[in-house]
């Protein structure tokens, strides 16, 4: 087990959005540099969105800059939902309720991280070091970088990414099965409804 803060870069390594007044409405312009949201993290679609900054106010925040490998957090409201920027995302910052992160791949492959730190979310272990009444929202930087993560061999990390994209393809693949079911389901209730099909012309295989 190690801490958080040993796996990121020393220098920028966490980073919370900008707080107060500095994303006030009235600053954003129809198109220009993005502002990134939780929606962006929790849909895990960097497309949408309709906040934009121009070249002055991005200058001003670009040390909230949002790269492509960095790692997106939601730290308000939903907390704890992990997404890696694509390499198209379009240039910008993230908001206020949001972490980036930028680990150390010496030492932690970034999808290794993600599962980690969903399992941590899972566990409910964030909601400890919350807080706020109605909107929790996660502590201090300083906090964050003590957060234990489980840190095995690199090739090991290798073998535990490759082991559940295997199981995540699988129940992709179950779920899409599924769907497909209650769509056949839904439309032959339907003829037989309206009388369209009679019951005894659907032949049930036998078991």
């Amino acid at each position: 087990m190690v801490r958080l803060g040993e796996v990121v870069h020393k220098k920028d390594g966490i980073k919370r959005g900008p707080w107060g007044g500095s994303l006030k409405k009235e600053i954003f312009v129809p198109a220009g540099y993005k502002v990134y949201e939780q929606k962006n993290v929790i849909a895990n679609d960097f497309s949408i969105g309709s906040y934009f900054i121009d070249d002055n106010k991005f200058r001003e925040l670009e040390d909230f800059e949002v790269r492509s490998g960095d790692i997106l957090i939601t730290a308000a409201g939903t907390l704890g939902k992990v997404a890696i920027v694509p390499e198209n995302a379009d240039k910008g910052i993230v908001n206020q309720a949001l972490l980036r992160l930028r680990v150390n791949e010496d030492v932690i492959s970034k999808l290794y991280f993600q599962n980690a730190f969903n399992r941590l979310v899972d566990y409910r272990f964030l909601e400890g070091m919350s807080h706020g009444a109605t909107l929790k929202n996660l502590s201090s930087v300083a906090v964050l970088r003590n957060i234990p993560i489980p840190l095995p061999l690199q090739a090991e990390q290798q073998e535990i990414i490759r082991i559940l994209s295997t199981t995540d393809r699988k129940i992709e693949s179950e779920e899409n099965h599924k769907r497909a079911l209650q769509a056949l389901f839904k439309t032959m209730l339907h003829l037989l409804m309206t009388g369209k099909l009679r019951a005894e012309d659907v032949e049930v295989p036998a078991s």
